[in-house]
């Protein structure tokens, strides 16, 4: 008896900490349809300075599209790559299936690299995981600015219900059990779409992708140091997928002289449908947050 429990708890710990079994990160994610939306580029002549948008996991490039609009007129062009599991619909999400981190990453390379080096300035910014991948490329090299909206460098939280939070943590187990996603119930989605502009594919989990970007972020922890370049940090309290307390952490771990910090706190007496998220397209907070994008790229 003691031998087959054993076995299993062995078979545990290489089934949900290691990457030993799940499948090897694709290294031609390029030649593969990672994404069922399409890059988009906001040009306007004679502008000279650029900044690079990411978007979250299961999200869209439009995220940044009404942000876009703004900037363009400000002297600023706008590059949104669309990363690996983009999509604007559960449909699709079943299509493209589930995505590492470590596949978003090679992407993002891959573009940035790829991209035209006549710029006076370049700023790399992100939202969500979006924003946590771009801190990850920000320790890799230097850009004249960051923007980090709603960004995890932690998963876990007091933001969750119970449930979820052992979710990640039996997430590598998990992508054993439920390779083709969890799919959950969107609740208040007719509500929510008086107060926020919906661009991503909801209620999916997929363990696999979950996986990936818990191990992604434990390395980004370690090396938030490398980060100098001037930096904005936006977060709402109540958001309900990542902890405002990832604010104070990036602000305390980075090596950035220059940092902004937008806090924003909507009670649910005012507003309580809106997931407190998508903070570009939430009415609470999107225009203020817009303004003080622009201050802070003016101030570079």
């Amino acid at each position: 008896m003691i031998y087959i429990l054993g076995i299993v708890f062995i078979l545990f710990l290489l089934l949900n900490y290691t990457t030993v079994f799940h499948q090897k990160i694709r290294q031609n994610v390029l030649s593969k349809k990672y994404s069922c939306t399409k890059d988009m580029w906001f040009k306007k002549e004679a502008n000279t300075k650029l900044i690079v948008f990411l978007h979250g996991m299961y999200s869209t490039p439009s995220t940044f599209e009404d942000l876009a609009q703004i900037l363009l007129e400000k002297g600023w062009d706008i590059y949104v790559p669309a990363l690996p599991a983009s999509a604007i619909s559960r449909e699709d999400l079943r299509v493209i299936g589930s995505w590492a981190w470590e596949e978003s990453l090679i992407v993002i390379r891959e573009k940035i690299n790829s991209l035209p080096s006549d710029y006076q300035k370049v700023v790399l910014g992100g939202h969500s995981q979006g924003g946590s991948l771009a801190m990850t490329v920000a320790t890799e090299q230097y850009f004249d600015g960051l923007i980090v909206v709603a960004s995890p460098v932690n998963l876990y939280g007091d933001h969750l219900k119970l449930g979820h939070n052992i979710a990640i943590y039996f997430s590598g187990l998990l992508s054993f059990l439920l390779p083709n996603g969890l799919f959950e119930p969107i609740l208040h989605q007719q509500e929510r779409a008086k107060v926020e502009k919906l661009c991503d594919a909801e209620g999916v989990m997929y363990p696999y992708t979950i996986y990936t970007f818990k191990k992604g972020l434990k390395i980004l922890r370690k090396n938030l140091y490398k980060i100098e370049t001037p930096l904005f940090l936006a977060y709402c309290k109540g958001d309900t997928l990542v902890n405002f307390k990832n604010l104070e952490f990036i602000k305390t771990h980075v090596s950035s002289k220059k940092i902004v910090a937008e806090k924003y706190a909507i009670p649910y007496e005012e507003e309580p449908y809106g997931f407190r998220h998508q903070l570009l397209n939430y009415s609470k907070t999107r225009d203020h947050l817009n303004a003080s994008i622009v201050s802070f790229l003016e101030d570079l």
